[in-house]
């Protein structure tokens, strides 16, 4: 076994904002993970601000498990098996266990790429034998307008609209305005969630949610600084609001505990983030049977592999209210990845990529972004 490590930075078109961060390039560690001719792909895009990981520590992680993974009796097993144990709390593969959530998702990415490929399965195959469960899937995509980006513009070019996510600013008032003006343009239906990314005050936040709602948002991610549980609850009850958690749900022990103490409504779950395939699912099974909404996002700029696992999660696994799909093909000039997973946007679907495994090659133009081969 060789691993090709890419640290991969592209350029954004327009740059991304929001309360915790501005971007204008990407940042995701992808790797490729060759065996017996055979090379099985992963990405992450660590997220400081998230999860407390960043790159550097994705490379040093990459490497330090290297070496231990049985990769003959991995393979040996098969990839519905592999990420059937991955979701239950056996004792099999404690090396990707106990790796930080973007580590962990980069490698059990590769790794079911990879034996998906070798047994001439889709990812999509996979994921519906191991998690049969599920409700059907929507496949209709959320638009987000960011804080760079003008309110005009967006209702004129993001549509059609099957669920909108404002990426909130400082200016509560300026806020109030693009929530009743989007709610004026879209009609009663349309789910608009205001996202704070943890930028409110706990004095400020149960004003600011009463001034939002009543020109018409639905849903409030991540209000107040991320853990804070009982304070989570709190507002829930001043406002009776609903919340939904996104940097507070890294793991399952904070989804069950957000649960036990009524903190949220709703989980904003992305694979990157929250561990890989296999804790997405774990955290889609804990909210099915809580009642709780649930979220497929994503994390900004992701390149291609990523892309391509949300594709095959959202079109097997049902059951969400809001699916981001991206902006990879708004925002990036160059890729690398092809086929890149582009969205339908004359109807702002998305559909699964074809083929063996995740359903894409790296394109040439990432031997740029060559860190190390292994």
């Amino acid at each position: 076994m060789t691993i090709s490590i890419y640290h991969v930075t592209l350029n954004l078109k327009r740059p991304f904002g929001h309360l915790a961060n501005n971007r204008e390039t990407s940042d995701s560690v992808v790797i490729g993970l060759q065996y017996r001719g055979y090379t099985g792909l992963g990405e992450c895009a660590p997220r400081s601000y998230v999860t407390g990981e960043t790159s550097q520590n994705v490379l040093r992680n990459i490497r330090s498990i290297y070496r231990k993974l049985d990769i003959r009796n991995i393979v040996k097993q098969g990839a519905v098996s592999f990420l059937s144990d991955m979701v239950t709390d056996n004792k099999n593969h404690p090396q990707i266990r106990q790796l930080p959530n973007n580590a962990r998702c980069v490698i059990e990415m590769a790794m079911l790429d990879l034996m998906c490929r070798m047994e001439q399965l889709s990812l999509g195959e996979v994921l519906t034998a191991v998690f049969p469960k599920a409700p059907p899937a929507s496949r209709k995509v959320t638009r987000v307008l960011d804080s760079r980006r003008e309110l005009a513009e967006f209702l004129g070019c993001d549509g059609p609209f099957h669920c909108v996510k404002l990426k909130a600013t400082s200016d509560v008032i300026a806020d109030r305005a693009k929530v009743a003006e989007l709610r004026r343009c879209l009609g009663d239906e349309i789910e608009i969630i205001v996202d704070a990314n943890m930028g409110w005050s706990d004095a400020d936040a149960p004003e600011r949610i009463r001034t939002l709602s009543s020109a018409g948002a639905t849903l409030f991610e991540e209000p107040i600084e991320a853990h804070k549980f009982e304070e989570l609850a709190k507002l829930r009850r001043q406002t009776r609001q609903p919340i939904m958690l996104d940097e507070t749900l890294l793991s399952l022990r904070d989804g069950k505990k957000a649960i036990d103490l009524s903190a949220a409504d709703a989980f904003n779950i992305r694979i990157s983030k929250n561990g890989g395939i296999s804790k997405s699912l774990r955290l889609v099974d804990v909210a099915l049977q809580a009642g709780i909404r649930w979220q497929l996002g994503v994390q900004v700029a992701e390149v291609g592999p990523l892309v391509a696992a949300e594709r095959h999660f959202a079109s097997s696994i049902g059951g969400y209210f809001s699916l981001e799909g991206g902006i990879g093909d708004e925002v990036f000039e160059e890729f690398v990845a092809d086929p890149y997973p582009f969205p339908d946007r004359v109807t702002n679907t998305i559909s699964p990529p074809e083929g063996y495994g995740l359903g894409l090659v790296l394109s040439d133009n990432i031997t740029k972004f060559l860190v190390n081969n292994i």
